[in-house]
């Protein structure tokens, strides 16, 4: 039946000495954007959102930064969304607790309620029957945080094969992820066993600029190639405006240009709108 009511719960810890005074990003609003609601809640918020599937009407919320003193942004946060179906949507984070807790979704639904975390699901109906799943068969993953679940490795995977089309190539395709890496501790790596022109590059250095790619023959790297922010990017962007002829004509191609490279500054084609690429 329909969302009557939903509420998320996110109760981890991050130290303040080894999680933000050793990143010169974390808990500042001009490089992360935001604390714990951005950083840590946004998928779970944008998880019900999902399961809701309705406008927002009205958001009140609150944040503070209560334990962390040093950060800019806020450390704990909780808010009340209502929808325009009149579902209503509360949350709670925090990053202050003792451990990390797997994050846990609540949904009250006209015929029953649903409780999830990470890798369990209980559906209870009016008339006391109960659903369970449990996610017992999935493999561990090296280097991945155990209050994460299952799906974030998931959510990787689907992410490269969303951006890169992996799951369409003919050949074999190898995803590593947390490998270990003397200048950054920890890496991704995908390993593709074809002609590099198979591979979109713009959407690459989009994705991360940084990036490094290593071409091998015969077990040895041969060339490397060090990728820039692209100058055009076509049908990966998509523009905001409601007044651009891209909203109107739909079968148009989705043109962004590269107008400020220091800024990472993109304009639609068509009407200049500004898309921050950070």
């Amino acid at each position: 039946g329909k969302i009557i009511g939903a509420r998320s719960t996110l109760t981890w810890w991050r130290p303040e000495d080894v999680y933000y005074l050793t990143s010169d990003w974390k808990g500042t609003w001009d490089k992360a954007g935001g604390g714990v609601v951005l950083d840590q809640a946004i998928h779970s918020i944008d998880l019900v959102n999902w399961f809701i599937g309705d406008g927002v009407k009205e958001v009140s919320c609150h944040l503070s930064s209560r334990a962390h003193k040093s950060i800019d942004v806020e450390d704990t946060g909780e808010g009340c969304i209502t929808y325009n179906n009149g579902a209503r949507y509360v949350f709670y984070c925090t990053n202050n607790y003792t451990c990390n807790e797997p994050i846990e979704i609540r949904l009250h639904c006209e015929k029953g309620s649903v409780t999830m975390d990470y890798d369990n699901a209980v559906i209870k109906y009016e008339d006391g029957t109960i659903e369970e799943v449990h996610a017992t068969d999935h493999e561990e993953i090296e280097g991945a945080k155990d209050y994460w679940g299952f799906q974030h490795d998931k959510q990787i995977e689907n992410f490269y094969n969303a951006c890169l089309g992996l799951d369409k190539l003919d050949c074999q395709v190898a995803i590593i992820k947390n490998a270990t890496s003397s200048k950054m501790g920890r890496k991704d790596i995908i390993k593709i066993a074809s002609p590099i022109d198979v591979i979109n590059l713009d959407i690459l250095g989009y994705i991360d600029h940084n990036i490094t790619i290593n071409i091998i023959h015969n077990g040895e790297i041969v060339t490397k190639k060090e990728l820039t922010l692209p100058k055009v990017m076509t049908n990966v962007i998509s523009c905001k405006n409601p007044r651009c002829i891209t909203s109107i004509e739909q079968e148009l191609d989705q043109v962004f240009v590269l107008t400020d490279e220091e800024k990472q500054v993109y304009r639609c084609q068509y009407c200049e709108e500004k898309y921050e690429h950070n």
